[in-house]
Order: structure tokens, then C-alpha cells, then sequence
């Protein structure tokens, strides 16, 4: 089955809320989002964690759902949406570092669910080798049959993530005394209300400023793109980042996994960890080989995501979980993705007036160097000064700086193809 790489998903090929919503929802359930709700509760009280994590997730689940409405107006992934803004090869510089971001965080959650393994069987380095190896190819290979597969992968896992980490959060509270206890904790140390604020943006902000789209495209309708924008982000995300919020209050350990491992459940601790990484990493690399797919136009989407899976499975060997490379993933992540999202946006709605025309029907100039200049100068914004919600900061300073420069310049990035010739 195609994943329409180059062109417009096709209106029979749309799919149901439940269908796209599920591929959204697997991937935004991540073991890194309950970790930020446990580092914030060893710093704020358990209510103004909540309300943290609601404007939080309020801000991403905007954005995602003006991001979603795109794609499921076009049909087009995040990379094809790049083009009518960055232009022809201006696009391939974007969606070249989103993929880079991509296959990087992918690596990392391959090697760590197979160091996990070597824990628990208590395997020898050889051992830990192979298991995160093949950890990167048996995950990669969901990713390369397509969202079918996703779809498949997500309807079994989302049960049961939600089921064991309600389970647990329930357990953790008990044990602690209840749940009046655990809201009349104070905190030893402290941190701002903002700061928080981004801390909560920045474990999505990645997927809802950009890979949102690649999902979204199959909505059937705009009020599907949206509601599953806002399921995902608003109500998932939220519940996420509680529970670890709650587990990590009451258990004083950020990882879900190892409170139910210490509570002897190894069972369903191996489950969460499987499910969790699973929908999340399967995800992530149907993404990249959506996105290379721009840049290589001639390569087929699999034969990209085949060779994208065996170098990634190979520099898992490398341990990265060990080399704190998550930090530099999420930090560089935080700088450079908001932009495009503003750039993307501002095109769209204030440029082409809310109407993309078929990508087959017209040319592209090669570089847009108003976007460039748009996305550089934001990133650059957002890094020297450290204020506000930076992701919110980098959004609207692209939006600004680029619907400012496309209306003094008045360039067009597209032609019709005789205009072209």
C-alpha cells in the first residue's frame, strides 16, 4: 500500500478518528513525558503540577491542531507542506535536520529497550550488543510495512499502557498514604511557573509542531484532525506526565518501570516498556522515511527506511543512552522546529490564504530564502534570550519575521508549470 510520500492522500484513502487518532495517541504515550512530570513534582506541589501540565499541553494541542487542519486540508506530510515555503531545495535543508533530530532519538530508545534487556537477563556486553541491534530492526520493521502496521501496533499496545499505568498510579498513591497525602507534599526545592511550563512543551513540541502532519493527513474530516490533535495532547499527554508526576511524588522514582519492577510486577513493567517504546519508535521512523522522501525524490519510501534502520541499528552499539545524547536531541530540538511550524503556518493562512494548490500541477522556485532567513533568525532569538515559553517565542517570531518578509518582497515560490518553462 502506498503512503503517498509525493503526493495528496486521496479521499478513499482517509481513515476513521479511531484509525489516525491511535497511530497519534501510541506515540505520544513515552516514558520521557512521565519522567518531566516527576522531576516537577520533586519541585512544585502536586496542583500546580496540573495546572502546569494543562497549559502545557493546551499550547501543543493548538498547535498541533492548526498544523493537523493543514495536512488534512492538503494531504501532504510535514516535508511535501516545507516545500510550498522553503521551495524545491530550500525543503531538503529542513526536513534533512528534522530526520537527522528523528533518527537520533530513535537510536537512543533502541539501544536503551535493549540495554533493558541485557538488565533484566543479565546478558554480557556481546549479548547487550545484540539485543539493542535488533531491537533498532524488529522496531524498524513496523515503520517500513507503514501506518497499517502502526495502526495494528497502537490498537494492542494503548490498552494496555493505560490500564498499567492507572494500575500503578493507584498502588503508588495507597502506598503512600492516599491521595490528600500526596497533594499536601512539600516539595525540597523549587522552579518557576514558566520554566515548568516548558519543560512539559519541550516533550512535544517536536511532534506537534511537525510530525503531527504525516499522521493527521488520513483524517477523514477537519473535526477528526482536531480532536485527535486535542486527544493526544491534551488528555494523553496530560495523563501521561501526571501519572509520573503522581508515581514519582509517591514512590520518589521518576521511572514507572522500576517502581513496578520494585513492586515485583515484572511482567507488566516489561509490557509498559515494550508498548511504550514500541508505538513511539515505530512511529518515529515512518516519519524520517516520509521526510527523506523529499529529499531523495527517486528512492522508493522503503528502500529509504531499509537503509535509515540498519544505521541506526549500528550506532545503537554505540551505547548513546550513555552519552547523554537525549539532553542535546531535546534541547536542539526545542530551537530549531518551533520555527518551522511558524513559517509553515504563516504561508498557509496569511500567504496562500488558507489554500494550497496540487503539488503536480505547479513548480518550484529552489530556495526561498525568506524562509531561511525567517528560520534562522528565530532560532537565533530564542537561544540568546532564555524568556517566556521559548517554543511559544521561536512560533511567533518565524510567523512575524516571515509574513513581514514574503509581503515586502512579494516572491513566489510557485509557478505554474508553463509559467516555469
Amino acid at each position: 500500500m502506498s503512503d503517498y510520500e509525493h503526493t495528496s492522500v486521496p479521499e478513499n484513502e482517509r481513515r476513521s478518528l479511531w484509525s489516525v487518532t491511535s497511530v497519534w495517541v501510541g506515540y505520544v504515550f513515552l516514558l520521557a513525558s512521565m519522567i518531566a512530570g516527576a522531576g516537577l513534582a520533586a519541585k512544585m506541589p502536586l496542583s500546580t503540577v496540573i495546572l502546569v501540565t494543562l497549559v502545557a499541553n493546551t499550547f501543543l494541542a493548538i498547535l498541533a491542531s492548526i498544523m493537523s487542519m493543514i495536512s488534512y486540508k492538503t494531504g501532504y506530510t510535514f516535508a511535501l507542506l516545507s516545500r510550498f515555503s522553503f521551495g524545491l531545495y530550500g525543503s531538503k535543508i529542513p526536513s534533512i535536520l528534522y530526520a537527522l533530530i528523528q533518527m537520533g532519538w530513535y537510536t537512543i530508545q533502541s539501544a536503551l529497550y535493549g540495554h533493558l534487556i541485557a538488565v533484566a537477563f543479565d546478558l554480557d556486553p556481546m549479548g547487550e550488543g545484540i539485543a539493542m541491534f535488533s531491537s533498532a530492526i524488529i522496531m524498524g520493521i513496523f515503520g517500513i510495512v507503514g501506518i497499517k502496521a502502526l495502526e495494528i501496533l497502537s490498537f494492542v499496545s494503548i490498552p494496555a499502557m493505560v490500564f498499567i499505568c492507572i494500575g500503578t498510579v493507584m498502588r503508588s498513591a495507597d502506598d503512600a498514604g492516599g491521595w490528600s497525602v500526596l497533594f499536601n507534599m512539600v516539595p525540597e526545592s523549587s522552579i518557576g511557573f514558566f520554566p515548568a511550563v516548558s519543560i512539559v512543551i519541550g516533550t512535544w513540541v517536536f511532534g506537534a509542531a511537525t510530525t503531527v502532519s504525516d499522521f493527521n493527513r488520513y483524517a477523514s474530516s477537519r473535526g477528526d484532525a482536531i480532536k485527535g490533535s486535542i486527544l493526544g495532547l491534551l488528555v494523553v499527554n496530560t495523563f501521561v506526565v501526571l501519572c509520573g508526576a503522581v508515581v514519582g511524588t509517591a514512590a520518589g522514582d521518576p521511572d514507572m518501570v522500576n517502581v513496578l519492577m520494585g513492586m515485583g510486577l515484572i511482567v507488566p513493567a516489561f509490557v509498559l516498556l515494550t508498548t511504550n517504546l514500541w508505538t513511539t519508535n515505530g512511529a518515529n521512523i515512518y516519519s524520517v522515511g516520509l521526510t527523506l522522501s523529499n529529499v531523495f525524490n527517486s528512492v522508493s519510501r522503503k528502500k529509504i527506511m531499509i537503509v535509515i534502520v540498519a544505521i541506526t541499528a549500528f550506532f545503537t552499539l554505540f551505547k548513546p543512552y550513555e552519552l547523554g545524547a537525549i539532553f542535546g536531541i531535546l534541547i536542539t530540538a526545542g530551537i530549531i522546529v518551533p520555527p518551522l511550524a511558524g513559517i509553515i503556518i504563516s504561508d498557509y493562512y496569511i500567504i496562500h490564504h488558507g489554500n494550497y494548490p496540487d503539488i503536480n500541477k505547479y513548480q518550484f522556485k529552489n530556495i526561498n530564502y525568506n524562509a531561511i532567513i525567517s528560520w534562522v533568525c528565530a532560532s537565533v532569538t530564542v537561544y540568546v534570550i532564555d524568556w517566556g515559553i521559548q517554543a511559544l517565542n521561536a512560533l511567533v517570531v518565524s510567523f512575524l519575521v516571515y509574513t513581514f518578509l514574503m509581503k515586502i518582497s512579494r516572491y513566489q515560490v510557485i509557478t505554474t508549470v508553463e509559467e516555469h518553462v
